[in-house]
């Protein structure tokens, strides 16, 4: 955590001088619509161009329920016609606030002021459905719609100024021996109000441990305090509930270049936000696919040529309260853009939005992870799966379609063969696998196929064998070939039944969507299962041999199936249930002949 307050450190004291429109939050919207609601007349006009050195948005304190600073308060009409003595609370918290940096006597002589103190929750009760039938400001490029306490069409805050600089510059003494963590110099007791890594949830008997944490005085604690608001402000972005922020790091020890670097960054935040695309070198790629986030890939391509590394990140605001999830430490622009394009190669997203017509057959990584931020750990923080997980992630694809069970239904086989489930196909799966190889997730490369080349010239038997010399991952498994064999003779069993019945149905594909999950023990069940579906085909088509693609498979298959039941080692259900699915796609894709039906089945 020491790095990351240096970095922040070194963000503030490059923007302390800004510090009024850092901690204004008026400054972080485009377009703000402001109702002025005047406190001596109780009349309320729109201002659409309010000076944002005029409406302060600050919060008076780190708590929970400490309220604004001024009472100028971000709303939306429907929350007040939901809770409206929450807004009117809100309201009062905040001219509370503003009071308390008055004596009574400066109060006295001050009109402004002593309106406000005779304020209370009755002032608004004639006034909160004129209130809640405010037209919000519903702009898409960072809008705000604000309601503000006014004196004479100038909002209270204008008034008073040099209170919040006084504010904001106020600020702990050093009271306590030790040494500034940043500095090295003597005296420390200051807090830079970092959530995540300070302790501000404390009991009070512990407080005093709270400087020894992180030790700084009252200077570094406001350049470290003011870096994060940086931060917040520019560099982060929404990600699913959570935010996503990225920090420079250079590799140049010159402010101007630090400096250069975050103006890009902030540039890049507003452009990936908008609606209108404006920064020439940036809408090249603005409108281009979106493969891991928007901001990410276009701050990556911003950085290009950079001698930048990246801090990312991922963090939750909750009041007060920071909420810290996942840092993912040093990564390269030109590795984000490398990631991206490999993910453009082989058609992979990291997401699913809603707006996704998926016209170009894109496959998602939230089908294989249920948790975002273990996908951007994955992608981006070099982390190394093993090869156990990412197969029980392809099990649960086959099965269920997602690792989210709140989206899962079950695997039926006789579609699943058929390609069915474009998703979760084993095209789909080898997609999966190729990003991963190619970007090093997991610890060694998986290679679960050679790529096929099948020859005209070849009958279906030598298809057969082509195919299952060329699945690398059986390797020499005898209960994984057992496993691929039997997925094809399942293929071609439940084509030869739905080619007796007309195409009617097949009881076979029912008892094996029935069967449960497939390992080790249920092989012997399935083949069983499907002899006794051979004799019944056989008597009911008059042959006295099922069809020689079958004959030719079971064959091949005992010598393995008699060696896997004699072995009692441990073999994962979720490589046979991937062997299992692979025969049977195999056998469908490159077998199956289009005419249905006895030889051809």
């Amino acid at each position: 955590m020491g790095d990351i307050t240096k970095v922040f450190s070194e963000i503030g004291s490059i923007y302390v001088n800004d510090e009024a429109k850092i901690k204004n939050k008026a400054f972080e919207y485009k377009s703000i619509t402001t109702y002025l609601f005047d406190i001596d007349s109780r009349d309320i006009e729109v201002n659409l161009n309010l000076s944002k050195d005029d409406l302060i948005i600050c919060r008076f304190g780190v708590g929970a329920n400490s309220g604004n600073l001024f009472p100028n308060n971000i709303f939306k009409p429907n929350d007040i016609k939901k809770d409206s003595k929450k807004f009117i609370k809100s309201i009062l918290t905040a001219i509370k606030n503003l009071l308390s940096k008055f004596n009574n006597e400066e109060i006295k002589k001050d009109e402004r002021l002593l309106i406000l103190q005779n304020i209370d929750e009755n002032y608004f009760s004639d006034k909160i459905d004129e209130i809640s039938n405010l037209e919000e400001n519903k702009s898409k490029d960072k809008s705000a719609t604000c309601f503000s306490l006014a004196y004479q069409n100038r909002p209270i805050s204008a008034y008073y100024k040099q209170v919040f600089l006084d504010h904001i510059s106020s600020g702990g003494e050093v009271k306590e021996n030790g040494y500034d963590i940043l500095t090295n110099k003597f005296g420390i007791g200051a807090d830079a109000n970092l959530a995540f890594c300070s302790s501000n949830e404390l009991p009070d008997k512990m407080k005093w441990i709270k400087s020894r944490l992180l030790p700084l005085n009252s200077d570094s604690a406001k350049l470290i305090k003011m870096g994060y608001e940086v931060m917040d402000k520019n560099l982060s972005y929404n990600f699913y509930g959570l935010k996503m922020a990225l920090i420079p790091t250079t590799l140049s020890k010159d402010d101007d270049f630090l400096k250069d670097a975050l103006e890009i960054l902030k540039k890049v935040q507003i452009e990936s936000s908008s609606e209108i695309k404006k920064e020439k070198n940036i809408s090249e790629i603005a409108n281009a696919e979106v493969y891991i986030h928007r901001g990410l890939e276009l701050s990556a391509f911003s950085q290009k040529n950079l001698p930048i590394l990246n801090t990312i990140l991922f963090y939750e605001k909750s009041n007060s309260a920071v909420n810290l999830y996942l840092i993912i430490d040093d990564v390269l622009p030109s590795f984000i853009t490398h990631v991206s394009r490999q993910m453009d190669k082989v058609r992979v997203k990291a997401f699913k939005n809603k707006d996704d017509d998926n016209k170009d057959n894109f496959i998602y990584l939230q089908r294989l992870f249920e948790d975002r931020l273990e996908i951007m750990s994955i992608l981006l923080a070099r982390v190394k799966l093993d090869n156990d997980v990412i197969f029980d992630k392809f099990a649960q694809l086959i099965y269920y379609g997602s690792t989210n069970k709140s989206y899962a239904y079950l695997v039926s086989w006789d579609k699943y063969f058929n390609g069915y489930y474009v998703e979760r196909s084993i095209d789909a799966i080898k997609r999966y696998m190729e990003l991963f190889n190619t970007i090093k997730t997991t610890k060694e490369e998986i290679i679960l196929q050679k790529e096929i080349k099948l020859e005209e010239k070849m009958d279906k038997k030598q298809k057969i064998d082509y195919l299952f010399e060329s699945t690398e991952f059986l390797k020499e498994n005898n209960t994984l070939k057992s496993a691929y064999l039997l997925g094809m003779l399942s293929a071609n069993l439940i084509n030869w039944q739905l080619a007796i019945n007309n195409n009617g149905s097949s009881s076979y594909a029912k008892w094996l969507n029935n069967c449960g999950q497939i390992n080790k023990d249920s092989l012997d069940r399935i083949w069983k299962k499907s002899e006794e579906t051979v004799r019944k085909l056989c008597s009911i088509s008059g042959q006295t041999n099922p069809i020689s693609t079958i004959t030719y498979i079971n064959d091949k298959l005992m010598p393995f199936l008699a060696d896997s039941l004699a072995d009692k080692s441990i073999v994962k259900s979720s490589y046979i249930a991937l062997a299992f699915a692979m025969g049977g796609s195999d056998f469908n894709k490159y077998i199956k002949t289009k005419k249905e039906g006895e030889e051809n089945a």
